[in-house]
């Protein structure tokens, strides 16, 4: 076997005998492609009783440099401001690269934030925010 001592060289060869055989080809396969955002949906901006868990899931979506959605990736919920809860707290993305949560209000009125992040290595800085009131 031949030892390539010029890297450029050796992955210039590779792509060679790739575009030369019929069954290399890039990947399209959501368990591969990067993750590059993370975009809020829906369920922004809500109001609704102290205490009471929100109409509508807080949605985000993972979506790869093309802007397609991608399935599997793990997305952490957390309450950043405000007394409520999130309920799950960790889900994972669908088909369509969705994912969801439901937010239930603190007993106080007011405010209430939640935080929506990418809880894969690499992508822990993609994060969204969404905030709700409470009123009385």
């Amino acid at each position: 076997m031949r030892e390539f001592r010029n890297p450029l060289f050796a992955y210039l060869c590779v792509a060679l005998v790739c575009l030369g055989s019929a069954g290399c080809e890039l990947s399209t396969d959501p368990d591969t492609r990067i993750i590059s955002g993370l975009d809020l949906v829906s369920g922004d901006g809500q109001t609704g009783a102290p205490g009471s868990t929100l109409s509508a899931p807080l949605v985000v979506r993972v979506v790869d440099l093309e802007n397609r959605g991608i399935s599997g990736v793990r997305v952490a919920w957390e309450v950043v401001s405000g007394d409520g809860s999130v309920a799950p707290a960790l889900t994972s993305t669908d088909a369509n690269g969705n994912a969801a949560t439901l937010f239930t209000l603190g007993a106080t009125p007011g405010v209430g934030g939640v935080r929506a992040y990418v809880a894969e290595v690499g992508a822990e800085n993609l994060e969204v925010f969404f905030g709700a009131t409470g009123n009385p």
